[in-house]
Parts: structure tokens; C-alpha cells; sequence
């Protein structure tokens, strides 16, 4: 009588892993969402808590958008540096190609352009360019 219990539990292990992974991808992912919130919004104190926690600086949102390039867009300068001091890829491109340091440039964020140059800034980097529609240009 005493195995069925064990038998029923070795039974649902998958199902309990799977349904645990599941939570964490959840959480990571609100975790992402609740990071670029706080660099949208400015809020250094929190940013900063959520690096220390482990957060990927380089997290993407739904338009391929790193924190770094939010912060840039907004020209938050200090949360700009906090992330490239974090190790944030200063050339790392958004769906329309665009990264912090081409950004800062076009846009005149001198003080975040300096940063992104010390960093490492490049434009000679190759673009991933999507072929068929290169080929539907020409």
C-alpha cells in the first residue's frame, strides 16, 4: 500500500519540473519587463538594485531594443553609464539596425556618444542585412 504513493508521485515529476521551469521562465521574463521599466523611467536606484541581482544587462525588448539604447533614446545619461560600466554591448542593434553608439551620434547625446566611444564604439561593424529584402530593393 505504501508504493502507490511513491509510484504516483515519480509519476508526476515531469510534469511538476516542467510546470516549475515554466514559473521561472515567467519570472525572467517579468523580471526583463521590470528592468526596462525602471532605465525607461530613469529610475536609477532601482536599475541599479536589478544589476546587482544578476539581471542580463544586454536583455532585448519586443523590438530587439537593449536597455542601453532605451536609456540612449531617452538620453539618460547616467543610467547609460551605469549600464556600459555593467558591461552593455554599446554596438548591440535593434531591429532597424540601430545601436547606442550610432544613436548617440545621430542624435547628438554627446555626453553618451563619449561614453559609448571609451567603450568600445564602432561603425564599421557589419550590419546583418535580410537578403530577399536587399534583393527586392534593387
Amino acid at each position: 500500500m505504501r508504493l502507490i504513493p511513491v509510484i504516483a508521485l515519480a509519476a508526476l515529476t515531469p510534469f511538476i519540473i516542467l510546470i516549475g521551469t515554466g514559473l521561472e521562465a515567467a519570472n525572467a521574463k517579468s523580471d526583463i519587463s521590470l528592468f526596462l521599466e525602471a532605465v525607461r523611467q530613469n529610475d536609477l536606484k532601482r536599475t541599479k538594485r536589478m544589476i546587482n541581482q544578476g539581471v542580463d544587462v544586454g536583455a532585448r525588448d519586443e523590438r530587439g531594443r537593449t536597455a542601453l539604447l532605451l536609456a540612449t533614446h531617452e538620453n539618460h545619461i547616467d543610467i547609460a553609464e551605469m549600464l556600459i560600466r555593467a558591461g552593455a554591448d554599446v554596438n548591440a542593434r535593434d531591429d532597424i539596425a540601430d545601436s547606442p553608439y550610432l544613436y548617440a551620434g545621430a542624435e547628438g547625446r554627446l555626453e553618451i556618444l563619449r561614453m559609448t566611444v571609451a567603450a568600445g564604439g564602432d561603425s564599421t561593424k557589419r550590419v546583418q542585412v535580410n537578403h530577399s529584402v536587399d534583393r527586392a530593393i534593387r
